[in-house]
């Protein structure tokens, strides 16, 4: 199995490849994380016995959701580098929440970001998000604190913490 990416793209195959991997110089990670993730769910479905990719290889965009066989039939738009996204308003933090968090810290981008939940860490949480763990659950620490900090990674991140009901 082989994975690659190139900006919001991202590809598996099988077999060797005859295309040779290409460096780009993007700052667009999504489609590298979302490559580990087809990566990853390939290697359970084989490993469960599971029927595995038919196609020898198969890309997809993140840009527009669509998929082909060839990574030159979809598109891929340009990243925006240091952008300004504004004030959001994030009600949960959650799998979803807490996975948008964990990406959002990563980019160059700055804004504003308030976290609205009142729920707590728990063990069921620690299989569904990135940004949870063990020692969180048994601490009960709420999951507006723990995304709060993953935020922090970014410093033109600013996040503000609600820990109530949205």
């Amino acid at each position: 199995i082989w994975i690659d990416c190139d900006g919001w793209i991202s590809g598996i195959g099988k077999y060797p490849r005859e295309n040779s991997f290409v460096r780009t110089d993007s700052k667009n990670f999504l489609g590298a994380s979302f490559t580990a993730c087809l990566g990853c769910a390939e290697l359970f479905r084989r490993a469960i016995g599971k029927e595995s990719m038919r196609e020898q290889e198969q890309w997809y965009s993140l840009f527009d959701f669509k998929n082909s066989v060839s990574k030159s039939e979809l598109k891929n738009a340009q990243y925006i580098n240091n952008w300004e996204f504004g004030h959001v308003h994030q009600p949960g933090c959650w799998a979803v929440g807490s996975s948008f968090d964990y990406l959002l810290a990563l980019t160059d981008w700055s804004g504003s970001i308030d976290l609205v939940d009142y729920d707590y860490v728990g063990y069921s949480n620690c299989n569904r998000a990135l940004s949870f763990t063990a020692y969180q659950a048994v601490k009960e620490v709420p999951k507006v604190e723990v995304c709060l900090d993953v935020l922090k990674i970014n410093p033109k991140i600013q996040g503000h913490k609600f820990l109530c009901d949205y």
